[in-house]
């Protein structure tokens, strides 16, 4: 769990450096553009072009939350919860997905993926090997996440044990 975190925060800043460097040359690219386009327009007035500024993105306070679980969910309230999660918080959960076991669905094993609210959900094309630990496995990136709240909300929609 604290290897998945670790990597999918590695892997954040390495694509928030890669924004940033694209970012810089994309300066340097409009910089000269505009050295050439104000040499250029000494000798021919013409129409400038207003380009769009690039939207600047605070990372500050992205983090991502892994969770595993080796009990099956209940479908119904795995699905209640993350309705209700992804309506209250969809500006706050950038990403989400998963893989999952839930009870009484025999050896599918179901994937999600979501952007936002928006979800999409469905059987996986590999089912659970026969042996095979059930095992769930969720992932969130957002904004402000707790922990503490995500897990509390998915150990209710697990199934108890009788």
């Amino acid at each position: 769990e604290a290897e998945e975190k670790k990597a999918l925060e590695e892997e954040m800043k390495k694509e928030a450096e890669e924004r940033k460097e694209k970012e810089t040359a994309e300066k340097e690219a409009a910089k000269q553009a505009a050295k050439e386009a104000a040499a250029g327009s000494k000798k021919k007035k013409s129409k400038k072009k207003k380009k769009k500024k690039r939207k600047q993105h605070d990372l500050s306070q992205v983090a991502s939350v892994g969770m595993r679980f080796n009990t099956d969910f209940d479908v119904a309230k795995f699905n209640m919860f993350m309705s209700t999660l992804l309506q209250a918080k969809s500006a706050d959960i950038y990403r989400s997905k998963g893989v999952l076991a839930f009870a009484g669905q025999g050896d599918t094993r179901f994937v999600f993926q979501g952007v936002h609210e928006n979800i999409n959900f469905g059987p996986s094309s590999v089912p659970f090997k026969e042996g095979e630990k059930r095992q769930s496995t969720l992932v969130f990136i957002g904004r402000g996440l707790n922990r503490e709240e995500l897990q509390a909300g998915l150990n209710e929609c697990l199934v108890k044990e009788s």
